[in-house]
């Protein structure tokens, strides 16, 4: 893949897209120092459409534009925290700061360049910058909408690329599926199908939050379209990681009674028949009773071997993001290749860090109403959606290396919140 070069100052200056969304950043900075209820959701979409606005426009990428905007909303937060005598989370963000530590040691020990991965470790200043917003009900609403909002995003890009628009992708491949696989705003359907699996659950809390029918009735809709696109990515692990993610939300938030999985069934006829119509049932079947022939599937194989060898090299720190100057190597596995680069240490590092962020989502997530708190039974709910999407990333997870996905470490922060 071609590594695009940084833009200098005057090449952003003379480029009217990137002049754009320089002037648009600064206003939407401004105004999330000032409301920082809206920095998560700020963030979220910004660093999930970042990639395909400059696809659009057809620029490089702009150096440390994350090393700056991400400290200047830490240093906003850290002021309107001690202007308010708040706590700050320091303490819940030194298991992050203790696995950055073990990954940076393990990949200088490996001979690694660390500039060539700093996009990669500016993804833990979004978890330290989320963890200093306000831990209020605001903040994982508006959050939520985002999510809904990027997902319905996607799922108009879907609907154009299937009609032939023009916003779609030229479909290459020797297998007939693979060019009829949406990709939306991501690019890559692997990465579109996680990213519908969160925004459907984002739907899903939505939908038992309205309070009104029409209401009830749009997210209903949106959910089966965004169902659809899922399908149409045709990614076997988000697909799986949502209808556990999904099981899980809908006990937690109505249970599962008998009226309740009547619904969920009459929703999901209505989603295989749309599936049915456009003929994803067709290329959804080759894809899930061909694997010991499919390609994809077939790949990994070697892949998870080859890292299972340089696990092998250096057991306990890892051969480091660098993987002591060999071609990087993605074992299509996110723990393997947590194990491969960071070794026995940073495994355990990084595995205590999700255990310590579960724990600390399923704290609110079961929080209830009292009369000092009276919206804790909607905080609450929102809580339940974030983890549950942290859930169906983890479990995607084993299919795929997902353990530098943005939206990863943008819940670890909602989870050290104080």
């Amino acid at each position: 893949r071609r590594i695009r070069r940084p833009w200098s100052l005057m090449e952003i200056l003379q480029n009217p897209y990137v002049l754009t969304l320089v002037i648009a950043l600064t206003i939407a900075t401004i105004y999330a120092m000032k409301r920082p209820e809206v920095i998560p959701a700020f963030l979220y979409l910004l660093l999930a459409s970042l990639d395909s606005f400059f696809q659009l426009a057809g620029v490089g990428k702009i150096a440390l534009l994350k090393a700056v905007l991400l400290p200047i909303l830490f240093l906003s937060l850290l002021f309107h925290r001690l202007a308010r005598n708040w706590r700050l989370p320091f303490g819940n963000l030194v298991w992050v700061g203790l696995y950055v530590g073990v990954l940076a040691v393990s990949s200088l020990a490996s001979g690694t360049q660390i500039g060539e991965y700093r996009a990669y470790f500016g993804l833990f200043l979004v978890t330290v910058v989320v963890a200093m917003c306000p831990n209020n009900e605001k903040t994982v609403r508006y959050l939520t909408y985002t999510i809904a909002i990027w997902g319905l995003i996607n799922l108009l890009a879907v609907i154009a690329e299937w009609s032939g628009h023009g916003w779609g992708h030229a479909y290459t491949g020797s297998a007939i599926y693979t060019r009829f696989r949406a990709l939306g705003l991501m690019g890559q359907s692997t990465d579109m199908g996680i990213y519908f699996a969160i925004s459907l659950n984002a739907v899903h809390v939505l939908y038992h939050q309205a309070l009104s029918r029409s209401k009830r009735l749009f997210w209903l809709a949106l959910g089966v379209g965004l169902a659809v696109g899922l399908l149409g990515t045709l990614s076997r692990g988000a697909f799986a990681a949502w209808v556990i993610s999904f099981l899980y939300i809908q006990y937690r938030l109505r249970g599962l009674k008998f009226g309740q999985v009547a619904g969920v069934l009459s929703a999901a006829s209505v989603v295989l028949a749309v599936a049915m119509y456009l003929n994803l049932d067709r290329f959804m079947a080759d894809r899930w009773t061909v694997i010991h022939t499919d390609p994809s599937a077939q790949s990994r194989i070697p892949l998870l071997e080859m890292g299972i060898k340089l696990f092998h090299l250096r057991p306990w720190l890892g051969v480091g993001m660098g993987q002591m100057g060999r071609v990087h190597l993605e074992a299509h596995n996110t723990y393997m290749q947590v194990l491969m680069e960071s070794g026995i240490i940073g495994f355990v590092v990084f595995m205590l860090l999700l255990w310590k962020a579960i724990q600390g989502l399923r704290r609110r997530a079961t929080k209830r109403r009292t009369a000092t708190d009276p919206t804790a039974s909607a905080y609450s709910a929102y809580y339940v959606g974030l983890l549950g999407s942290l859930g169906a990333i983890l479990i995607d997870g084993g299919a795929h290396v997902f353990y530098f996905m943005m939206p990863l470490w943008l819940i670890l922060g909602f989870a050290f919140m104080v």
